[in-house]
């Protein structure tokens, strides 16, 4: 599961089977906090509706943030992350940001390629939640 591989010391202390409520009730604290914020998530509809990856971002003071970007392995390298890229940006655009930041762990080095393969710079890093 995504969150408990991603987020090991956000749920630590959290049953597995609530932990999808309890990210779910955060992120609708977060919503309340902050009205520009978007929980993008992809479903494969083949074979059936199976999860495919996320993206959560906000923006806060005309920048857009990118906080969770992930994409499940069996569907990488198939063009979806660079597409939920294009279509978070237009939303961010669409909502007036005029500047984009990503916050990714150092410890993968996979999304930090992926990010810096579209030139954007790697300014500073922090331990995995």
């Amino acid at each position: 599961m995504y969150l408990e591989r991603y987020w090991p010391n956000a749920f630590q202390n959290i049953p597995a089977e609530n932990i999808q409520t309890h990210y779910e009730a955060l992120l609708l604290r977060r919503i309340a906090e902050n009205a520009l914020r978007g929980l993008f998530i992809i479903e494969s509809t083949k074979p059936s509706h199976a999860f495919v990856g996320l993206a959560n971002a906000y923006i806060e003071k005309k920048a857009l943030l990118i906080s969770e970007f992930y994409i499940e392995p069996q569907y990488r390298r198939q063009g979806i992350a660079k597409d939920l890229l294009a279509f978070i940006q237009n939303w961010g655009q669409d909502n007036h940001a005029e500047t984009l930041q990503i916050e990714v762990d150092k410890t993968l080095t996979l999304a930090n390629q992926f990010w810096q393969s579209f030139e954007f710079d790697l300014l500073e890093t922090a331990e995995k939640n």
